[in-house]
């Protein structure tokens, strides 16, 4: 039906949609506000350029050289719920492909798997950072806005929840974990 494509702010079909689905959907929708209207997110550091300039190594160890170097977390790291830290640490600077604002990575955050099989039942996996990690762009940070007044625990519930995998799953059926679409997940006011 075009009225979907024309009513939907993106103006795309979701292939994926029933209307039994989408009638709760809705309602889920309507008692509640967006992610990205209480937070701030980015993906993380994009270490090398090149496949080349990643052989070479330079910015990466697991030995901290000195306060330059922070400790680093990649993909496979995380968990739902949990942070698996193997030692490994980042030379962080301008130097990197991309750096990134350091704020993603000095405050409390919300780490989450930015690249996910689309088969697999769970697409949202995250965790909660206190120790203030920096990590690889198989990574993304949420971290909350100044004026908001929810719990980034609370947040994190939501977010890995079963009924907000499927709400996104029906939604963004891409392996990329992309900022903007987590971004519209829905938060109960």
């Amino acid at each position: 039906n075009q009225k979907f494509f024309n009513d939907h702010p993106s103006y795309r079909f979701n292939i994926t949609s029933d209307p039994i689905s989408d009638k709760i959907f809705k309602k889920i929708e309507n008692n509640s506000i967006k992610l990205g209207s209480i937070t701030e997110s980015s993906q993380g550091i994009i270490l090398y350029k090149t496949k080349k300039d990643s052989l070479e190594n330079k910015f990466t160890s697991f030995n901290q050289k000195d306060l330059s170097w922070k400790k680093l977390l990649r993909g496979t790291n995380i968990g739902r719920y949990e942070t698996k830290w193997t030692g490994e640490y980042v030379q962080y600077g301008k130097w990197l492909w991309s750096s990134r604002d350091e704020k993603f990575f000095n405050k409390q955050k919300i780490i989450l798997q930015a690249l996910r099989n689309k088969s697999l039942s769970r697409r949202l996996i995250a965790t909660f950072d206190d120790e203030k990690y920096y990590n690889a762009h198989n990574l993304a940070n949420i971290i909350s806005k100044e004026n908001n007044s929810y719990s980034l625990y609370f947040i994190l519930s939501i977010f890995n929840s079963k009924p907000i995998n499927f709400w996104y799953k029906m939604h963004f059926p891409n392996v990329n974990i992309n900022p903007n679409d987590f971004r519209e997940i829905p938060i109960p006011q």
